[in-house]
């Protein structure tokens, strides 16, 4: 009888310890598969013609963003750019930001 209960004992342990790993594995690959939407107003000498794309790299999200429309405030030009950034791992979603 005490045979069959350390037994029951290891094979509890077992089941619990994987089922854990198995939680902590599916938990990362919900943090790795993160994105948002980014707005970015850039700032360029008068005259210039903004560029169409720009990249994006912030605090570990990254993308490439479209250039929305633009606009000349009579000293500068000032450019709107919008586009979907990812990140992968765990990565601070800003509340605002000067440029978002």
């Amino acid at each position: 009888m005490r045979k069959l209960s350390i037994g029951l004992m290891i094979v509890m342990v077992v089941i619990t310890f994987g089922a854990s790993q198995s939680f902590a594995e599916d938990g990362n690959n919900e943090a790795q598969s993160q994105s948002r939407v980014v707005d970015v107003t850039e700032t360029y000498p008068l005259g210039t013609v903004p560029d169409p794309t720009i990249n994006y790299s912030q605090n570990g999200w990254t993308g490439t963003l479209s250039l929305q429309n633009y606009q000349s405030t009579g000293t500068q030009i000032l450019a709107h750019y919008r586009g979907t950034v990812s990140c992968i791992g765990t990565c601070p979603i800003p509340t605002t930001s000067k440029n978002e």
